[in-house]
């Protein structure tokens, strides 16, 4: 995950281990491979459906891996970054 993150403070609800970047410009969250899918997908496909859908969800700004020396929060997967 990227060395400049830190904990998310204000976390309401959804998966533990929410992070952001330092000037808090991007969120990164632990995502599931069909959450990962999901961004890819809005971003990367010209169906109508998905056009309209874009403009209700949050930036892709690609994927992170999760730490690999497993004292991760979450499952060892991805993290998103979103914003």
């Amino acid at each position: 995950m990227a060395d400049d993150s830190i904990p998310l403070q204000s976390q309401v609800g959804g998966h533990p281990g929410l992070r952001t970047t330092t000037d808090g410009s991007r969120i990164i969250k632990p995502s599931l491979p069909s959450e990962r899918h999901f961004y890819e997908s809005v971003i990367s496909t010209h169906a109508e459906g998905f056009k309209l859908l874009s403009k209700h969800v949050p930036a892709f700004y690609g994927v992170t891996p999760a730490d690999a020396d497993g004292k991760d929060e979450c499952p060892p997967y991805s993290y998103v970054i979103i914003a």
